[in-house]
């Protein structure tokens, strides 16, 4: 990692030392790897995005130190027009991703995330702030309700020093996502103090 201030974004800022951060990801990391693939420099757009979400298991990478597994998260960016600077990953590599930002459920924090560019997600809605759920549930004031995502407990270190790892994540099961969302209120409307979802039509 460079002091390049395109390397990382201010939530993603690192606190720890290599050897602290190493430690710390070999927890969540199922085995240690390096994957580089790639071909490329066209930047993924947001026309890549699906009306379809679904259980399947989908790629992604993210910085070591953000990974939190079995946690819950919703995206909260479009597809953003910028990747890290790494030293030790190709720049090509990362024609295979694109770089959306997430929120943790239960903790509010925020971490970048490097989806696969194949990974098939619902649609960003720019109003609502936030990848809208895939059957189209709202509250009860017709807010769009969020897809909710988990990552999976498997990963795998990306580059040789360890700050990107691959990860799992996958949607979870509709009454999964209503519980999840009874207990945050960011993505309701000013005037809507709880929620609950409705399944639309």
């Amino acid at each position: 990692m460079t002091d390049d201030d395109n390397s990382i974004l201010p939530f993603d800022e690192l606190e720890e030392s290599r050897r602290s951060l190493m430690k710390k990801s070999a927890i969540a990391a199922a085995g240690t790897g390096v994957a580089a693939t790639g071909a490329g420099a066209a930047a993924a757009q947001e026309g890549d995005e699906t009306d379809t979400g679904g259980g399947d298991s989908q790629k992604a990478l993210m910085f070591s130190q953000s990974v939190n597994p079995f946690s819950e998260f919703v995206i909260t960016s479009p597809v953003l027009e910028w990747v890290p600077n790494v030293e030790e990953v190709r720049d090509n590599v990362w024609s295979d991703y694109n770089t959306r930002m997430i929120r943790y459920l239960g903790t509010g924090q925020r971490a970048t995330f490097f989806q696969a560019q194949d990974a098939q997600v619902p649609n960003f809605n720019q109003e609502a702030g936030y990848v809208v759920d895939a059957e189209g549930d709202t509250a009860d004031d017709g807010t769009p309700q969020p897809e909710v995502y988990r990552l999976e407990p498997e990963s795998t270190f990306f580059d040789p020093n360890g700050w990107l790892q691959t990860v799992n994540f996958s949607a979870v099961g509709e009454d999964e996502e209503d519980d999840f969302l009874d207990d945050e209120d960011w993505w309701l409307s000013d005037e809507e103090e709880t929620g609950t979802a409705t399944d639309s039509a």
